[in-house]
């Protein structure tokens, strides 16, 4: 549904989250209220399956002879309802999406009651609910509830606003770590069982229900307020450094900043192997994807900086999402927008080392790239209770939100901020909250509109395009949603935004601050004769593209006083400019070759984007030799200046422009024979991690043969780091095509876990959209075929979440879409696949287009210049 006008959206606000509940046939109704729920499971990593049993306490409300929770896929050995030591006939039933129903022989009259189940089912080996994995021969248990896959592991009520304490008691083999949200209250057992009752949870949700059984071990972490510890599997203890110094520092500022304690008792952060996200912000006992926990002891930059964040955003969930949590998915964005805009706020006060202004840069690109598709759903999108709420988890829930947090904070100024903050805690704590709950504890403590502008910004789609006249000490700032070409709809959306400008009149910098409220406004500046340039966001505070005068735009690269993040704004905005069909991309290829000596490395990473970029789109028309041509004389002399060596002190920025200049120079031998010489060193001598990818991936394309593909797989199933054996499952994927088929064959031998086993088909499919790039025509089939013939093993292996979200990153062309949509037809594919899809059809219709309007601009660009080619640099 889009939603274009603030009115609209304050009505839809109230629908999705006052009504949708009592309407929606397949939620839960509050007529029958969970108070209270014990879970007892018999858990033993070294078998297949678990039993239990569960005593739910429950107020129905009203008379009614029928009541829903939720369970599916385990099996109901014993089930009954009492009422005051009264047994009560009745039945139950599973029913779609997970619902599970109470149905009494007679009316059931207000009152308390407690149902209990006996139950037993099989452990998941997909990273959902209660799951199994494996590491050196050594089997572990670890959960993973959110969103919704509490319900297939035993009988309660899985939705977020049902909030109220919880009670685990487990039984295990005696030698077992065993773990939970909560300390133990009570230890039992004999020889060979223990059984564990951990004490009652504060009020949470049963996607926070969490617990841990397996061989691992502990380390404490010095500092914290509350007792917490590391917990890995058995051996890797001794490696966790980066995480365990850091998170004492982090949960310190946390408390600081809300003016709360940690709402919980302790802290246990464990990893785990088979993980499909990140980390889960599970009070008490918070589960990150073992590579956050596990680090070399010499790490990149940037890989410090994803540690930091991940631990940031968590911990700060433990108020925004665990202490008040959103009262339904449609509000994911309060969770996760909040912990995404904190973590970065925390990162730069207390670890400024780590330069997060470069992912505040990214979250705003990352944001912008779902946002511009036309059929792009507002933050805040109605989820109903059959939908998948997977859906809302998505960049703009996480990286819009952030920006858009950023800017109100901006705005309001940082003390009226942590104010209307701190009465929405007040307020809101141990229970359930709506995005207009905080909107109002936000305009409870200033007098702008506070509510207008979150309603645009979080309640309609798409990102404001703001464009720019100068004239004298006047400028005219006009303002449209910004459409990329392949766009249809003339869009009418307005939006309330607070600008922060830097302007120069040739000798000093003033700072304004305006708010754009209208399509078009006038500003006049009374204290400036003129004005030479201007950038409209200063220090990285809006969520808006700005597109500048070429003559103001040149002005403001050229002063020296922007920022790095402001510059990638400027280039941003360039990019996106062409690709509405606003500038030529012919303009910013030109200016890229006339700036290809500047040693300024933020016009470095912002030239090399855009030519990457261009390269990508622009493929289907432009003359390959003749782009290779100009690449040789453009790309090289920056890689010259950036360095084309590996240097863990790095910044994200940097190390992204190194990679887009190695990327667009595939064709050029003396770039490669360089990179396969480094990346032979680097793979013999180096623990492997993300940032050596691009090399590897060069080297093994030109160069791999039996004996490194050999070595590859045997250093994949060997390696104890996490980092590196993601890079190696990568690397396999680019191996000459004669490894296609050991490549396959390796992931049909099962041995890889969940995700795992989509990555290596991922990157084989990569190297075909590479090859397409470089203009080599590619007769090996489509890598859709062979997952479309093998879905049964995947359905087996992944997630069916993960498997239907990731099916649409196979689509990169016309091609592919066409194998896609004849493989996977529209009226046969989940929702959540062909919500993602539509995302990648945008990208394919937008290439198209773009090559239609440019495609011989730039081709005459390409042959004037191999024309009049003066060769600059050989790399040598």
């Amino acid at each position: 549904m889009k939603v274009k006008f603030c009115f609209i959206s304050v009505i839809l606000l109230f629908v999705c989250t006052a009504g949708s509940q009592a309407n929606d046939p397949y939620r839960l109704s509050h007529k029958v209220e969970p108070l209270y729920q014990f879970i007892h499971l018999n858990l033993d990593p070294d078998k297949d399956s678990y039993s239990g049993k569960t005593k739910i306490e429950i107020e129905i409300r009203e008379p009614n002879s029928s009541f829903r929770l939720h369970g599916k896929d385990f099996e109901i050995s014993k089930f009954s309802l009492v009422q005051n030591s009264t047994l009560i006939k009745c039945t139950y039933n599973f029913e779609k999406y997970g619902l599970l129903r109470i149905t009494a022989s007679e009316p059931l009259t207000p009152g308390n009651y407690m149902i209990e189940f006996e139950f037993k089912g099989d452990f998941s080996k997909k990273g959902e609910g209660i799951v199994k994995f494996t590491k050196d021969s050594l089997n572990y248990i670890y959960t993973q509830m959110e969103d919704t896959y509490a319900r297939q592991f035993f009988p309660c009520f899985d939705e977020p606003n049902f909030k109220f304490p919880y009670q685990i008691e487990i039984t295990t083999p005696k030698h077992f770590l065993t773990v939970s949200n909560t300390n133990e209250a009570k230890i039992t057992g004999n020889d060979q069982l223990k059984t564990v009752l951990f004490k009652k949870t504060k009020p949470i949700p049963s996607y926070l229900i969490a617990f841990a059984v397996g061989p691992y071990e502990t380390i404490p972490i010095p500092g914290l307020s509350v007792p917490g510890r590391i917990i890995l599997p058995k051996g890797y203890i001794g490696k966790s450094r980066y995480g365990k110094q850091i998170t004492s520092k982090i949960l310190n500022s946390l408390e600081a900043y809300f003016g709360i304690p940690y709402p919980y008792e302790k802290l246990d952060l464990i990893g785990v192997a088979n993980y499909n996200f990140g980390a889960m912000e599970n009070p008490g006992l918070v589960v990150f994807q073992e590579k956050y926990l596990i680090d070399l002891e010499h790490l990149a930059l940037s890989s410090k900086y994803d540690i930091a964040n991940v631990i940031t955003h968590e911990l700060a969930h433990m108020w925004f999402g665990d202490l008040v949590t959103m009262n339904w998915w449609n509000d994911a964005w309060l969770n996760e927008g909040f912990a995404t805009w904190l973590a970065d706020e925390i990162i730069l006060k207390n670890f400024p080392e780590l330069n997060s202004m470069d992912e505040l840069y990214g979250n705003f690109t990352r944001s912008v790239s779902d946002d511009q598709v036309e059929s792009i759903k507002p933050i805040v999108r109605e989820i109903k209770g059959k939908d998948n709420p997977l859906e809302v988890f998505d960049a703009l829930s996480y990286s819009k939100s952030q920006v858009v947090l950023r800017m109100l904070q901006n705005w309001m100024g940082i003390d009226n901020f942590r104010l209307g903050l701190k009465n929405y805690f007040h307020k809101y704590k141990w229970s359930n909250s709506v995005s207009d709950d905080l909107f109002n504890s936000m305009s409870s403590v200033t007098d702008l509109p506070v509510k207008q502008l979150m309603h645009d910004f979080i309640m309609q789609p798409g990102v404001p395009l703001v464009s720019l006249q100068v004239s004298g000490n006047k400028i005219i700032l006009s303002q449209e949603r910004f459409k990329t070409v392949e766009a249809k709809t003339n869009f009418k959306t307005k939006w309330l935004i607070p600008l922060n400008l830097k302007i120069s009149d040739g000798e000093k910098i003033y700072k304004k601050q305006i708010v754009l409220d209208q399509s078009e406004k006038e500003f006049t500046f009374p204290d400036l004769k003129t004005i030479q340039w201007l950038h409209l966001k200063d220090n990285v505070t809006g969520y808006y593209l700005t597109l500048l005068p070429s003559d103001i735009m040149k002005a403001a690269l050229s002063s020296g006083q922007l920022t790095g993040t402001e510059v990638q704004e400027i280039f941003i905005g360039w990019q996106y400019g062409w690709q509405a069909g606003k500038t030529n991309p012919v303009d910013i290829l030109g200016t890229a070759f006339q700036f290809r000596n500047n040693q300024n490395k933020n016009f470095i990473e912002g030239f090399a984007g855009r030519i990457f970029n261009i390269r990508d789109i622009m493929s289907l028309t432009i003359p390959m030799k003749l782009f290779n041509t100009y690449m040789d004389q453009t790309a090289v002399p920056m890689l010259e200046n950036l360095g084309l060596e590996i240097d863990l002190s790095m910044t994200a920025a940097e190390k992204t422009a190194q990679n887009n200049l190695i990327y667009s120079l595939e064709n050029n031998s003396t770039v490669v024979n360089k990179i396969s010489v480094l990346a032979r060193t680097y793979y013999t001598t180096h623990p492997l991690t993300e940032i050596y990818f691009p090399y590897l991936r060069t080297f093994f394309y030109n160069e791999g043969n039996e004996q490194l593909y050999d070595s590859v797989r045997k250093r994949l199933e060997t390696t104890k780091d996490p980092s590196e054996k993601n890079v190696l499952i990568m690397s396999l994927g680019y191996f000459p095509d004669r490894f296609n088929q050991f490549n396959l064959d390796y992931v049909l031998l099962g041995n890889l876990q969940s995700i795992e086993n989509l990555l290596i088909p991922f990157w084989m499919h990569s190297k075909y959209r590479m090859e397409k790039l470089n203009g080599i025509k590619n007769a090996s089939p489509p890598i859709l075929e062979w997952i479309k013939a093998h879905e049964k093993f995947y359905r087996k292996k992944v997630s069916d979440d993960i498997f239907d979200s990731v099916l649409p990153l196979f689509v990169w062309d016309r091609d592919d879409l066409e194998i896609f949509n004849r493989l996977f037809p529209e009226d046969s594919r989940p929702k959540i696949t062909d919500i993602r899809l539509q995302t990648r059809i945008a990208l394919v219709e937008r290439s198209e287009k773009l090559n239609q309007m440019y495609g011989d601009a730039i081709k005459h660009y390409l042959e004037n210049f191999s024309n009049s080619l003066q060769p600059t640099s050989d790399m040598n």
